[in-house]
């Protein structure tokens, strides 16, 4: 059995800069290819030969002209990243709390151990559809590597699963470098004991719960199925989405995966080796020098392998790398719905979880998205995003033993989600368009959100 017992490290201050900093590209890709910025870009040029005709032109599209078009010269550190969080949302993100939408809360919890608070926002759905209650819940973590995303990354994917008839909490644990990597656990796992022990304010079933989470979001989901089950917590589905299970943060080089997708993928469009190498850089840039042991003089490589060595002295291995873990721990685990997008380099390690889950004797769902990157959910013009939603609210209407709809209406749901979604974006460009014109910043490019 896994141990709560922990190390303590103490939090970095918010009040320090980070050290991390990533220059987006070092010149102009276009001028560097010898493509001028009004002529239209060759795809040969940007992606890799036996990737390109395995994506959908539609993601090649928005690759080529939201991203390698519109790539920053600047120099992006973390701060600048928090002070301008509009600058690196995905597509779908939006601002659900400030009451465009009804039947939304916002919560302030208290961590775990250290005290420290985040916040959760809450989806109830609509009793004129879906009766009085209590119904059933699902916890909701969202993806951004540890370091990036919030209570708009996620809002549209939290409003289309709340259709399904479930309260929807959505948690925004704390992140990296301000928080200790790691930390994210403690605040989900907090997330988990409220959420049941507020049924009756949540108007919730604290024995029909559900769990998911995507990317960084899917691996905290992973942590949270262990102790779950530990706690002997009842949970009628986790659904682990693009999950990093074989702690890829920790390598050194993308040739240390053991998984094939890692090695023909490391040069993806969408979530990079070298994406992931900057999100472990900011992560284990939580670890203060001192508990580190770093002194002067220390390399880069030194620096690193201190911190890496601190942070495995204060989290359970299985909590970093979840695929290392004895297979005896994979016994008797809720039922899970592995999730992975065919063309992403996490895709064979989220599999191979549910395979050990298989292996221990759990039961497990897996679906391959056909084509699909990494990010694909957050893609809104992509047709498998789509196919997401709808299939996130089928599962859990499954799970928690909800009456199955007709396609139709289902597709219907979704739809209607999509539609207020799409007019609240308007005017949320609408505002910052207004922001930036009056900072005379109109014209200058976006970052690459869609990398989170």
């Amino acid at each position: 059995m896994a141990t709560d017992q922990t190390t303590t490290l103490p939090v970095r201050e918010k009040e320090e800069s980070p050290k991390v900093e990533v220059k987006t590209v070092e010149t102009n890709p276009n001028e560097k290819r010898g493509e001028k910025d009004d002529e239209p870009l060759d795809p040969a040029k940007h992606i890799e030969a036996h990737i390109l005709p395995r994506l959908d032109d539609d993601v090649i599209d928005y690759y080529l002209n939201e991203i390698v078009k519109k790539a920053s010269t600047r120099v992006v550190g973390i701060d600048y990243i928090r002070a301008n969080p509009e600058q690196f949302r995905n597509l779908i993100s939006l601002d659900t709390g400030d009451g465009s939408f009804p039947r939304v809360e916002t919560y302030t919890l208290t961590s775990e151990k250290d005290g420290g608070q985040f916040p959760v926002r809450v989806y109830h759905p609509d009793p004129a559809e879906h009766g009085p209650g209590p119904f059933p819940v699902h916890l909701n973590y969202h993806g951004g590597g540890f370091i990036l995303g919030d209570l708009q990354s996620e809002a549209q994917l939290c409003l289309g699963m709340r259709e399904a008839g479930v309260v929807v909490v959505d948690v925004n644990y704390r992140h990296c470098p301000e928080t200790l990597f790691g930390k994210c656990f403690e605040d989900a796992w907090a997330a988990l004991l409220w959420t049941r022990e507020s049924a009756e304010k949540l108007n919730i079933n604290p024995n029909s719960v559900s769990l998911g989470g995507i990317s960084a979001g899917g691996h905290i989901t992973i942590v949270m199925h262990l102790r779950a089950r530990d706690a002997g917590i009842p949970l009628r589905l986790v659904m682990p989405t693009v999950a990093p299970a074989a702690g890829s943060l920790f390598y050194k080089y993308y040739t240390d995966s053991p998984h094939k997708s890692f090695h023909d993928l490391h040069r993806s469009p969408i979530l990079p080796w070298a994406r992931i190498k900057y999100f472990a850089d900011v992560a284990f840039d939580s670890v203060p020098d001192a508990d580190a042991g770093v002194v002067e003089g220390d390399s880069k490589e030194v620096i690193r392998d201190k911190r890496v060595a601190a942070l495995r002295k204060v989290w359970p291995n299985e909590w970093l790398v979840p695929l290392d873990a004895p297979i005896e721990r994979f016994r008797g685990l809720a039922d899970a719905y592995v999730r992975t997008g065919e063309m992403d380099n996490l895709r064979d390690e989220g599999e191979a979880y549910g395979h050990r889950m298989i292996e221990a004797g759990s039961q497990v769902t897996f679906k391959r998205y056909p084509r699909a990157v990494h990010t694909f959910m957050y893609l809104d013009f992509n047709k498998q995003k789509r196919v997401y939603d709808i299939d996130s609210f089928v599962a859990l209407r499954r799970a928690h033993g909800l009456v199955a709809l007709e396609s139709r209406e289902v597709e219907k749901r979704i739809d209607r989600v999509m539609a207020a979604v799409k007019a609240k974006r308007v005017v949320e460009k609408e505002a910052l368009d207004a922001k930036k014109k009056a900072a005379g910043d109109l014209g200058k490019a976006d970052s690459d959100g869609a990398y989170a």
